[in-house]
């Protein structure tokens, strides 16, 4: 399971609130807001960009066992074999750049003081792993100060667009890798199982 699935999770709970959400760096936040279906073919405001910008590997979460080995997340039990899924994993640190554009410093104002409430009030977001359909939580959190950013971007035929940066961190996050076992204990052959040391040597013995 690769980074893209937390993309894919945090831009849909973003959505979840507000439509005019993508996932984009900020220099193709307008054409991305443009190509939704909703949005016909024009940039709307207010807008949400949401990007990746960084993720590392968590070392002091680092758990050799479960890198190298992994855990056992499914078992089967038939009549002639074993079959055991184990999944590995390596903890990672994701770092999120939020970006809330608006037409004005009022609208502006007023939109990141309800996303703040709503982000500190709702930090999980939940990830599926396609390899075995488990589901996992994970928390989004503020990460540090918020940043004005609205001397950064012009557009001549709008006007001033006014931008706030909120950075967001997933620092529990963890990347998956499953792989399966397969243990055989019952024989796939018939075996015939001869007492008489006679019946060996045949009748001409």
């Amino acid at each position: 399971m690769s980074v893209n699935l937390y993309d894919e999770a945090v831009l849909n709970k973003f959505k979840g609130i507000f439509y005019n959400t993508v996932y984009a760096q900020t220099d193709m936040a307008f054409q991305a807001s443009a190509e939704l279906d909703k949005n016909q073919g024009k940039m709307r405001l207010p807008l949400f960009s949401i990007y990746c910008m960084n993720y590392t590997i968590s070392l002091d979460w680092l758990n050799w066992g479960r890198t190298r080995v992994g855990r056992r997340s499914r078992f089967t039990d038939t009549e002639n074999y074993t079959e055991m899924e184990r999944e590995q994993t390596v903890p990672m640190r994701l770092e999120y750049q939020l970006d809330v554009w608006a037409s004005t410093r009022s609208d502006l104002n007023d939109i990141v003081r309800e996303l703040l409430f709503w982000i500190v009030q709702n930090p999980t977001f939940v990830v599926e792993n396609p390899l075995n359909g488990e589901k996992y939580n994970f928390n989004l959190y503020i990460s540090s100060d918020l940043q004005d950013n609205s001397d950064v971007m012009t557009h001549e035929s709008r006007g001033r667009i006014y931008r706030m940066t909120i950075p967001l961190m997933v620092d529990e996050a963890v990347l998956f890798k499953v792989y399966d076992i397969k243990t055989v204990l019952e024989p796939l052959i018939e075996i015939e199982v001869v007492d008489d040391i006679n019946e060996l040597k045949g009748e001409d013995g």
